[in-house]
């Protein structure tokens, strides 16, 4: 069977160009090119938004893996495992046979730490103060436009960063429009961002969840990126096969 997923992930790698174009629809962003919302609710603040990877995290204690707490039912590729991670770190481990072949790193944040994000509730027509509606289609909707908002401003720092420290005229910066997932209960968003080498091939490769629960901001990610120190995937084909098997995981969380 792992033969069989390294055929599959190799036969993905080999046509990585097309899937990006046919699944995911990716656009070329130009420095001039408004970054892809969720919804076409337009965010009329400058909104300043706080790097994931920096920001504190308050929602996972840090006396425990968070994923020990909300993980639900799994899902895995034949001879592969999902589980938390040992110790503190909020990370997803996937192995097969104990050999570890990614990670996946969960990040929560209260309003407090991303100060920008009641803005973009007040934006999509919600009151930070006010309770959740976690039955109310129309309350999801607007967390739905709110996280479109965080993430139109994520892909525009990246993209802001590649321009400015990377600037390799070889490689195309791609973001994957947001797409709306079962987050536990909650409604949640898909996103993402590639770099393609312009002969072929991708340099890294970037998927990512967000929900939010009246509360906390929830952010799952993982990345083919040899930069990356942690939520990362040695092997882009190893990825390709697991991603789909995330979704479902992320799809029975316990949440709220």
């Amino acid at each position: 069977m792992r033969v069989y997923h390294l055929l599959i992930g190799l036969l993905l790698l080999a046509l990585s160009p097309l899937i990006f174009k046919s699944v995911f629809s990716k656009p070329k962003i130009e420095e001039k090119t408004k970054p892809v919302k969720v919804t076409e609710t337009q965010s009329t603040i400058n909104l300043v938004q706080t790097s994931p990877n920096t920001a504190n995290n308050p929602v996972n204690s840090g006396t425990t893996n968070i994923w020990k707490n909300l993980l639900g039912k799994t899902s895995s590729p034949n001879n592969w495992k999902t589980l938390p991670c040992q110790g503190s770190s909020a990370t997803l481990c996937v192995t097969s046979q104990g050999k570890n072949i990614g990670t996946v790193e969960m990040t929560t944040y209260t309003l407090s730490q991303q100060p920008n994000f009641p803005k973009m509730l007040l934006t999509a027509g919600i009151d930070p103060n006010s309770p959740a509606e976690y039955t109310n289609i129309d309350y999801q909707n607007k967390v739905s436009a709110a996280l479109g908002i965080w993430i139109a401003q994520y892909y525009a720092t990246i993209l802001n960063d590649r321009q400015t420290t990377v600037q390799n005229p070889n490689v195309t910066f791609s973001v994957y429009p947001p797409q709306k997932v079962a987050f536990g209960k909650l409604q949640g968003i898909r996103y993402g961002f590639a770099e393609i080498k312009n002969e072929g091939g991708v340099l890294e490769q970037h998927f990512g969840y967000i929900a939010f629960d009246g509360k906390a901001i929830y952010n799952i990610t993982t990345a083919f990126d040899p930069n990356a120190i942690t939520g990362k995937f040695a092997q882009l084909e190893n990825m390709a096969v697991f991603e789909p098997y995330l979704s479902a995981t992320i799809a029975d969380l316990k949440l709220p």
